[in-house]
């Protein structure tokens, strides 16, 4: 069906130099062309190396354009996103020679309002509370007068939150067609190249919070491609919950009115609040104050329900304590309703609306996860501890989320297309379909064109104790010490768990003090990747951020340590209920939905080592129960097919160091 597009003597073959025909990316091309035909839902695990975007991007290109639909293209990460937008679609309607119109979708807080931009511009010293946020303001100013898409991303700094939360659209301030600046408005322009556009391509975050609104963030659409799709289950449990926190709440009523300005205000001074509006009512500042108060009293009495330094909790029992928020917020919004009364400008008017909506909502979600009115829903508190204050918050999140994606995407769209490197199990889609609601779809597994056997070395050392048991930690700091000597760094150390990262990090790092240590933590994670490819000689120590979403080619990172099987944490909330409710319906909870949860991060972390076609390198597993368990059998036969040793001296052969046998590299 696409030969004539990716076959050997195909137009991407002649139109690009550094073209490589590659089997693999024809028959996912193909295979998604049926899916679209026919109207159905696919599931394509596409090894990595594969070039899946150019293979659902094609199909989808000619189906928006020639049948004018339109299309939402979701990936879990903002690299992929830019792929698509900066490299893969100009490409793409160059070579094709199609005008097809593609957007990136981003959230509304994203954007400059130029309304409320103005409008602090004409109050600066009033609105903003330091000289170092006057000063972002006036860079901001400068951004303003240059950029054409009024992108936050797009500026050359990260703006301070609480200079951009003033200057940022927010829906529910927002004038629309009753602004005078809806002609200059951002937004405004990019929905209606959004709405003009045959392709989106948005974030998983947005597509759900999308769904949680009704659809009102994203034009309508005929079919989607979720991209990096084994992620959809954390994002969707995440998107479909509730949450509030002392910090939220804190934030949210600082937005209105500052606690240091409302000193004087008390007195009947009138204060501004810090998205503009001038209230002289010292009743409803008053009552501000008492809401905040019983706020800061309420997570007090929470954070009292915590024992030793546990950081969750479940709550099983409803009404586990009492809301005494629900009455000051009651009274607060009462004054704000008789004060808009009295307000003359639509702005204003629209400003104690969205503030009336905000605080109610907060009520209305503490009501909910205090009486527990949402069926086969997990409610918990977590605590983090911060330099001024401990940060409590109380979530709310589906169990199960198959069914609402199953009523809600599935049984109202389609093609809808699922695509990743790690969807299988063994060789089985059972585990991703079950767990988003999958009934009917057609499914393929399309191996990556990598020659794992030539490329990678899977080492699982055979002497290794049970990570549970004592001497594991200076077992795995000899066996990380070797490794990083043969490979002079150039490696990423996974770890479950930062204690386990601290201890081994504590002990590789002095001992190996030539290398470049980056660990977790003491950098942002994209500081950190660019140290590691810039610094020869590097080691990132790192937890899940690094398990998945990193791409690392070339010769800079030759070893990828796994330090422990990625179990999920048993007591961890959200993990014990699915747990339970597998049980309740007699599903082994072990095999049927910890293993495969674990095996496909595993997968994960291996993907990181191979991602050209001359890369090469080592994986090592420092997990015994691999070899010893009898589901270490399925981790083993989900991984790709690179030969798997057991000695030092067998990875010194492959690494072309000592006298071990040597393989072929690429």
């Amino acid at each position: 069906m696409f030969t004539e597009i990716f076959g050997k003597t195909g137009l991407l073959s002649e139109k690009l130099n550094n073209y490589e025909f590659r089997h693999q990316q024809l028959t996912m091309a193909n295979k998604i062309g049926e899916a679209i035909r026919n109207r159905e839902h696919l599931i394509v695990e596409a090894g990595t190396g594969t070039g899946k975007t150019l293979s659902y991007t094609v199909p989808f290109i000619y189906w928006t354009v020639n049948e004018k639909k339109r299309v939402v293209i979701s990936t879990h990460t903002k690299a992929l996103q830019q792929q698509l937008m900066n490299n893969d679609l100009p490409l793409l309607k160059k070579i094709l020679n199609i005008d097809v119109k593609y957007a990136l979708c981003m959230g509304a807080e994203n954007y400059l309002c130029l309304r409320r931009f103005f409008r602090a511009h004409g109050d600066v010293a009033g609105i903003f509370e330091s000289l170092k946020e006057v000063e972002e303001f006036r860079q901001l100013d400068e951004w303003r007068k240059i950029t054409r898409t009024g992108l936050k991303h797009e500026i050359n700094f990260e703006p301070i939150s609480n200079v951009w939360t003033k200057v940022c659209r927010e829906n529910e301030l927002c004038l629309h067609q009753r602004c005078e600046y809806k002609d200059e408005c951002f937004y405004g322009r990019a929905r209606k190249f959004q709405n003009q556009s045959q392709i989106l391509v948005v974030n998983h975050h947005l597509f759900f919070a999308n769904l949680m609104a009704n659809n009102m963030l994203l034009p309508s659409f005929d079919g989607v491609v979720f991209d990096e799709a084994h992620n959809l289950e954390d994002v969707a449990t995440t998107y479909l919950g509730i949450d509030v926190s002392n910090s939220g709440i804190r934030y949210l009523l600082d937005s209105f009115h500052a606690p240091a300005r409302g000193a004087a205000s008390a007195k009947g001074v009138p204060f501004q609040t810090q998205k503009g509006l001038k209230i002289d009512n010292a009743e409803i500042i008053q009552q501000i104050s008492e809401v905040r108060l019983a706020a800061d009293q309420f997570f007090l009495n929470i954070h009292a329900l915590f024992s030793n330094n546990a950081q969750t909790m479940r709550l099983r029992k409803k009404n586990f304590i009492n809301n005494i928020i629900k009455e000051p917020i009651l009274s607060l919004v009462s004054s704000l309703n008789r004060l808009k009364k009295t307000i003359n400008t639509e702005a204003e008017q629209v400003e104690i609306d969205a503030f009336i909506e905000r605080i109610q909502g907060v009520n209305d979600s503490l009501e909910c996860i205090i009486n527990q009115s949402l069926e086969d829903f997990v409610y918990w508190i977590e605590t983090t501890k911060r330099t001024r204050y401990n940060m409590v918050a109380l979530h709310a999140n589906p169990i199960n989320v198959s069914q609402r994606l199953k009523a809600a995407v599935f049984d109202k769209i389609a093609p809808v297309i699922l695509t990743s490197a790690t969807l299988t199990v063994n060789k089985s889609f059972d585990y991703i379909k079950s767990r988003l609601g999958l009934d009917t779809a057609s499914q393929i597994t399309i191996d990556s064109p990598f020659d794992y056997t030539k490329q990678s070395l899977l080492y699982i050392p055979s002497h290794m104790p049970d990570p549970r048991e004592d001497g594991y930690i200076e077992c795995a700091a000899r066996e990380i010490e070797g490794l990083l000597t043969l490979t002079h760094g150039k490696a990423f150390i996974l770890f479950t768990s930062y204690s386990m990262l601290n201890k081994l990090h504590e002990i590789v790092a002095k001992s190996l003090p030539n290398l470049n240590h980056i660990k977790q933590g003491d950098f942002p994670p994209a500081k950190a990747i660019e140290m590691f490819k810039a610094l020869d000689g590097s080691v990132i120590w790192g937890t899940s951020t690094f398990w998945q979403g990193i791409d690392v080619p070339g010769k800079a990172l030759q070893c990828v340590v796994i330090t422990r099987i990625p179990f999920a944490v048993p007591d961890d909330p959200i993990i014990e209920a699915r747990v339970e409710s597998l049980r309740q319906q007699n599903i082994e909870p072990f095999l049927n939905y910890q293993v495969p949860q674990a095996i496909i991060m595993t997968k994960q972390g291996y993907g990181r080592l191979i991602r050209h076609g001359d890369d090469f390198g080592i994986v090592a597993i420092l997990d015994s129960r691999i070899t010893t368990k009898g589901y270490g059998k399925l981790f083993i036969q989900s991984l790709p097919p690179s030969k798997r040793v057991s000695s030092m001296g067998e990875v010194a052969g492959f690494m072309g160091v000592g006298g071990g046998e040597q393989l072929v590299r690429p």
